[in-house]
């Protein structure tokens, strides 16, 4: 009887759920998640470790670059880097506290890497000069700030090379030197300007109108621009490679491998109509299905809606009928898939909803090629892609005009293709589109206020900062 109970004991220990992490998963009042950890038996891997002041409650990647944020389902790292100080005296003496040449290093092998989509290299100062570099010398970009008068900040959008010049830094960098000068040590214009600075921030967070010229007494402020970081869950791995061994393959249910060229590795993603934490985790409940009937907001369905495992069906009630094929073939343009498929295990998945659902949670980017597309049109197509989300809503009030349609249509032809297009290109799409008989057909069903609509019913250190 002993023996039978042991040879069972190892299965039910497999079998047994695991209900409770014992790793401290919080530093302040910052979260740390999966695969993130405070060290490295709570952490996928080493480097993912990072270090909690228990006593000032702050969060820190290496040493000392403060953690401001930590998105999982982005990949991204929001931390504080310090930026570089320049400040004169009058006779054009550099002051003491003036930092105008900090290095900045992530590792050379790490897992992080500066976002080249996200950041920029951002100069405030008057005559001042700011170049930037790695640690290898590969590379060399700066900006230079003009200005004859003092700048008010306050009522600009933008840096236009007026007191503030910005200029974008490349992929893959894991370091950053910059180094800051001034024509003549600001003596020409010492009486509103004597200092410079110059710092990688990210361009979510950056407001220019938050600013004023630097001033000497900054030089007493500790001040940490923020700045977001990609990182991999695994270096010098495809998604291929990875999935070989899937011991040790760090992507968990419903979700997607991303090979990530910037970081030179991969990461996970939940699919379409899933959300969550992608990393597999005993203890995590990893990427859970997206109930879209409880979330009418996000989801509209003015018909019956039932919520399928990472999608949802919309059908019209018993005698009711609507149109919107047009919507549908450009759904399957951008994603390549037919409206209709099988999974392996024969569940029905309706690539229209799921677009939808990408579309809601900003996951687009997931389901589309966009190895197909530059970081330009990445944008045009995300913006079709919530017009096409418009244009799919079973409200046919809350549908857009043929002309929102076409304006906007041609707005986004325009940024693809400046050189292609002129002021009659709206109007002439908008007769083509009014042409059409299925736009026809659109029309008269947004005019008669229809509510009901079926779209989809196919189915039913001070100086520098180092990790």
């Amino acid at each position: 009887m002993i023996a039978v109970v042991l040879c069972f004991l190892p299965m039910a220990l497999a079998l047994t759920p695991f209900t409770e992490d014992y790793c401290d998963r919080t530093c302040g009042n910052m979260s740390v998640p999966f695969p993130f950890g405070l060290n490295e038996s709570c952490a996928w891997n080493s480097g993912l470790v990072l270090t909690c002041n228990h006593t000032s409650g702050n969060l820190f990647l290496g040493e000392n670059i403060p953690v401001f944020n930590i998105a999982v389902e982005d990949g991204t790292l929001t931390v504080g880097l310090y930026r570089a100080l320049d400040c004169y005296n009058v006779t054009g003496g550099r002051l003491d506290g003036s930092n105008p040449n900090p290095w900045i290093t992530l590792g050379k092998d790490g897992h992080y890497t500066f976002s080249n989509t996200r950041n920029k290299l951002t100069v405030f100062g008057c005559n001042t000069l700011a170049l930037m570099t790695d640690i290898a010398g590969t590379f060399g970009s700066g900006c230079i700030s003009n200005c004859q008068h003092t700048v008010d900040f306050r009522a600009e959008s933008t840096c236009s090379g007026l007191g503030c010049c910005q200029t974008s830094i490349p992929e893959g960098l894991r370091s950053l030197n910059i180094s800051m000068a001034s024509m003549g040590n600001y003596t020409s214009v010492q009486d509103f300007s004597s200092c410079g600075s110059a710092f990688v921030v990210d361009q979510e967070s950056f407001n220019v109108s938050d600013y004023k010229l630097p001033v000497p007494d900054d030089m007493r402020k500790d001040v940490f621009p923020r700045v977001v970081l990609d990182w991999v869950v695994e270096r010098n791995l495809t998604c291929k490679e990875a999935q070989l061994n899937q011991s040790n393959y760090a992507c968990g249910a419903n979700s997607n491998c991303s090979y990530f060229r910037n970081g030179k590795g991969y990461r996970c993603f939940c699919e379409a109509g899933y959300t969550g934490n992608p990393y597999a985790s005993p203890l995590s409940p990893g990427c859970q299905d997206i109930n879209e009937c409880k979330d009418p907001q996000q989801y509209p369905c003015h018909g019956n809606c039932k919520n399928t495992l990472g999608s949802y069906t919309c059908n019209c009630p018993f005698g009711m009928t609507g149109d919107g094929k047009f919507w549908v073939v450009l759904v399957e343009l951008l994603t390549g898939e037919t409206p209709i498929q099988r999974t392996k295990f024969g569940e029905t998945i309706n690539i229209v909803q799921s677009f939808i659902s990408a579309v809601g949670n900003q996951t687009l980017v997931h389901i589309i090629n966009t190895e197909a597309f530059n970081e330009g049109e990445m944008r045009e197509i995300k913006a079709v892609g919530l017009l096409t989300r418009r244009c799919l809503n079973y409200n046919g009030v809350n549908r857009p005009t043929m002309r929102e349609v076409a304006e906007q249509l041609a707005r986004v032809s325009k940024n693809l293709w400046p050189d292609q297009h002129n002021d009659e290109e709206t109007q002439s799409l908008l007769d083509n589109m009014r042409s059409n008989s299925l736009w026809t057909s659109i029309s008269e069903t947004n005019k008669s206020g229809l509510t009901y609509r079926s779209v989809l019913d196919i189915e039913a250190a001070t100086t520098s900062s180092s990790v």
